[in-house]
């Protein structure tokens, strides 16, 4: 399966409802960009909704969507508590995890007191915790697993590990269960969980809300071309949209960690809904100058770097590092085996008389005396 995460948003109830759970109103300005959000939800869900589609989150939130995706009868909807078992779904080929069942700490509190009532250790409570006395929580830091690279995100936790099994029941694992609906085990599904919690599931892509709905980063769009070269004047002429002058270029490479994760000059530079695409690292620099820039190609797509480099720059240009192998010779598809010619039925003789035997025995292979034919 293909999974992308969002990162930084966790997609809360109230973020997209604009209501307490009571259902009152948060307030005005709350209630005007919950529904800008609800917007952005349904344009983006529409999009990307690939074949038939399940859409996945608290009850709240599939009930304000409901409004929003009534009209694309590929999109089915399930809402977490109402997930588990459930086979109606795996035919899907999307799905769309929004947000988090993450109820306050006092109520998964009472749930694991059920279960704690004969331990000997005591019970740790949040609010016995001088900082969360105040509603303040306690956060940690979990390492999402990726398929390649590292990636990590803040979460709330419970001081008390009883407590917190509970909470990961509630909140992680009804993730997970929302995943699993699709059946994306045995099968080519396509993930994208719009929340930050990691969870048990390898992630290919990881997107801020903002890149996912403009399409990706400025990374992502330079990798789509194939080549990257990674100075002001080189930018600003791969992308004059992205970079109107070489000083927001120059900007760009300075302070953007996207450029520093380009800079650190790791091969695989991942773009968005597509495969990882293997880009290669070599430097150029124009003819007569003393420094070098790295430029980053994918031989698949520039075959001559320094050519392409003196067609984008208008200049002469000197490369280093920028081989590229040549492409393997077509070897002709090998000619199918002769098919071997079956076996002769033999005349066999039983007590009875000549007989077909039911069995086809050839006759190279057929030892002496049996039924009686030598």
């Amino acid at each position: 399966a293909e999974v992308i995460q969002v990162s930084g948003k966790a997609f809360s109830r109230q973020s997209i409802t604009g209501r307490r759970k009571n259902g009152e109103p948060v307030s005005d300005a709350v209630l005007e960009a919950a529904d800008k959000l609800r917007g952005e939800l349904g344009r983006f869900i529409r999009d990307n909704a690939r074949g038939r589609t399940l859409v996945a989150g608290t009850k709240g939130v599939t009930d304000v969507l409901a409004g929003e995706l009534a009209d694309r009868p590929d999109i089915s909807l399930g809402w977490f508590g109402a997930l588990r078992g459930m086979n109606q779904w795996e035919h899907c080929e999307t799905a769309v995890v929004i947000g988090r069942e993450q109820p306050a700490m006092r109520e998964v509190e009472a749930i694991a007191r059920a279960f704690c009532a004969g331990d000997r250790e005591p019970f740790m409570s949040a609010a016995s915790i001088p900082f969360m006395q105040d509603g303040d929580t306690m956060r940690q830091t979990r390492a999402r697993r990726m398929r390649s690279g590292v990636s990590s995100e803040s979460v709330v936790v419970h001081p008390d590990p009883r407590v917190q099994a509970v909470l990961e029941q509630i909140r992680e694992a009804e993730i997970v269960q929302a995943i699993d609906r699709v059946r994306p085990v045995f099968n080519r599904r396509r993930i994208i969980l719009l929340t930050s919690i990691p969870v048990d599931i390898t992630v290919d892509q990881v997107r801020t809300w903002r890149e996912l709905r403009h399409g990706g980063s400025k990374l992502d769009k330079l990798a789509a071309g194939g080549l990257v070269p990674l100075s002001a004047a080189g930018l600003h002429a791969v992308r004059p949209d992205l970079w109107g002058t070489e000083r927001s270029a120059k900007e760009w490479l300075r302070r953007s960690p996207e450029a520093e994760r380009l800079r650190s000059r790791t091969p695989q530079i991942d773009s968005l809904f597509r495969e990882c695409v293997l880009l290669k690292v070599g430097e150029f620099r124009r003819t007569g100058a003393k420094s070098w820039s790295p430029v980053l190609f994918d031989p698949r797509k520039v075959r001559d770097v320094q050519a392409a480099l003196c067609k984008l720059l208008g200049c002469d240009v000197e490369v280093q590092g920028c081989e590229v192998e040549a492409e393997p010779e077509a070897r002709p598809a090998p000619r199918p085996a002769a098919r071997a010619a079956p076996p002769r039925p033999v005349l066999m003789t039983g007590t009875d008389g000549p007989v077909l035997g039911a069995a086809i025995v050839e006759e190279s292979r057929r030892p002496p005396g049996v039924f009686g034919v030598v």
